[in-house]
């Protein structure tokens, strides 16, 4: 079996281009409000918020942000899932919690002393 690689160009007309960049900007904004409103969560009431949290309250940021309604919500929501991947790098190595079962994090505890389970 050969396993092949294809490249594909993508050559955006400039109305592609604009909606590109507002998609991009709007996902990184959300990204960013996200990881502030885990942050604030975390320090202040001592609460761990996930993907479904957030992702709760994003009407209502899309509300107080009109111009987010602009960009589909499918990348939104992404960015969302990939901030919630940040704060839990082994889920997928790991589906029942158990992230001392990979090598990575044994390395990590041996080094830093501490476990890397959710």
């Amino acid at each position: 079996m050969h396993k092949r690689a294809y490249k594909y160009r993508f050559y955006p007309t400039e109305e592609q281009k604009q909606l590109l960049a507002q998609t991009f900007g709007c996902c990184r904004f959300v990204y960013n409000w996200g990881l502030s409103i885990r942050k604030t969560a975390y320090f202040q009431h001592g609460q761990s918020l996930d993907y479904n949290d957030l992702a709760a309250m994003l009407p209502a940021l899309k509300e107080q942000y009109p111009w987010l309604r602009d960009a589909s919500a499918v990348p939104l929501q992404q960015a969302l899932r990939h901030l919630d991947r940040a704060f839990h790098p082994c889920q997928d190595e790991c589906p029942f919690g158990d992230c001392l079962a990979s090598p990575v994090a044994q390395r990590m505890q041996a080094q830093f002393g501490h476990d890397h389970q959710r």
